[in-house]
Formats: structure tokens, sequence, C-alpha cells
């Protein structure tokens, strides 16, 4: 991974959080009185704002392939069953699934 990929990639995040945190600034400055939401809302809330650029930016620059995805199929468990997401799902009739080994 080139430091330029990762530079180049970590300005997208920041630009995207900003404009996102923005359209989040302006529904909650008009939800607040519509709600009559304390002052202290609007605090908080770009508190929370701020607070989440580092973790935007740790997500971005150490988690590059984040979101890229081909279609394939997820992979199989170490053991060849089906992977532990499946457990515990419903059959259209209402039974639970067996598990199949």
């Amino acid at each position: 991974m080139s430091g330029s990929s990762a530079a180049r990639r970590v300005v997208t995040v920041l630009l995207v959080y900003a404009l996102g945190a923005w359209i989040v600034l302006v529904g909650a400055g008009w939800l607040r009185p519509l709600l009559a939401l304390p002052e202290l809302f609007d605090r908080l809330l770009r508190l929370a704002l701020i607070g989440g650029v580092p973790l935007a930016v740790l997500v971005a620059w150490l988690y590059p392939q984040m979101g890229d995805s081909d279609g394939a199929t997820p992979r199989s468990t170490p053991s060849g069953g089906r992977a532990a997401s499946s457990v515990g799902r419903t059959s259209e009739s209402g039974q639970g699934e067996a598990p199949t080994e």
C-alpha cells in the first residue's frame, strides 16, 4: 500500500464525513425547535461529530479494503460446516433449521 493512496483515502473520508456532519447539523437545527429539544442537544451533537473524526480517519487509514466487495460468497468455516451466521434462522414453516454436518 502506498502512502499517497492511503492519504488520498483519508482525505476522501474526511470530505464525506464533513458533508455528512453538515447535513446532520442542518437537520438537527431544523428538528430542535420542532421537538423542543434543549440547547444542550446542539452542543452534544457537535461534540459527538467532532469526536467521530479521529475514528473515521483511523478506519480509513487502517482498513483500505473495507466496503470493497466483489460479490463472492462468504468463506466456509474451517471445519467445512456452514457459517455461524445461519445458526438460529427459521425456515418458512417457522421451525428452526437443524444444523447439517
